[in-house]
């Protein structure tokens, strides 16, 4: 066996290693109606969990999917209005069971992603509120722009302002662009790989699809 054969087959096996490795990432998904949540996770880890996935409720307003095979389950919540009664009750719980000390790690929150629809051109008062009470959880959290090819760069910039006065991590991102023009997508997800749980970085790295890059990279 030549070296080259060697390093390949050494490859391969440390590969093979690292898709065995055990750990199971939760991330919440937030937003309210139309935010665009689903076509975020579907990007990024090219499954549709509501399709494929198996629904558990762990709240009246949230449903945890896991896919067979897959090392992460994502926390969907309903769509919601903001300022409803729906919205008041779905903070409740969801504060409530993240900072629960009798919730088993398997099902700890590890990572919050909360969608804000770019072309809305606004950050409300409300999305502002409800992002600081998920602060307060100690879990790591991020704003995502989506839909942002639909917006214009200066809207952007001025949302960007409202979240870095109050120091939250942001990053805007399309699904319909291809990988060239994603805007943002590859940085969040090495953000998110940075700032998750360390137990469940592998975890996370393994069932993203989309930055392979951040894959050969680790």
């Amino acid at each position: 066996m030549n070296k080259q054969q060697l390093m390949e087959q050494q490859i391969e096996k440390a590969m093979h290693s690292f898709l065995k490795e055990d750990g199971h990432a939760n991330i919440l998904v937030v937003g309210a109606t139309g935010a665009g949540k689903s076509a975020l996770v579907n990007k990024v880890f090219n499954v549709d969990f509501s399709e494929v996935g198996v629904g558990k409720p762990v709240t009246q307003q949230t449903t945890r999917y896991t896919v067979d095979g897959m090392p992460i389950s994502l926390f969907d919540t309903k769509g919601y209005e903001i300022a409803s009664e729906e919205h008041e009750r779905f903070l409740r719980e969801m504060h409530h069971y993240m900072t629960d000390r009798h919730q088993k790690i398997e099902d700890q929150i590890h990572m919050i992603w909360y969608c804000i629809s770019a072309p809305n051109s606004r950050v409300t008062d409300m999305d502002l509120a409800m992002i600081n009470e998920f602060k307060k959880t100690g879990k790591p959290i991020t704003v995502i722009f989506t839909k942002a090819d639909a917006s214009t760069l200066d809207d952007l910039q001025q949302m960007e302002q409202i979240l870095d006065a109050i120091d939250i991590p942001h990053f805007y991102v399309s699904t319909i662009m291809d990988a060239q023009q994603n805007f943002q997508m590859n940085a969040l997800i090495d953000w998110t790989f940075e700032q998750i749980e360390p137990s469940v970085k592998y975890a996370f790295l393994r069932a993203q699809h989309f930055n392979i890059d951040l894959i050969k990279k680790k």
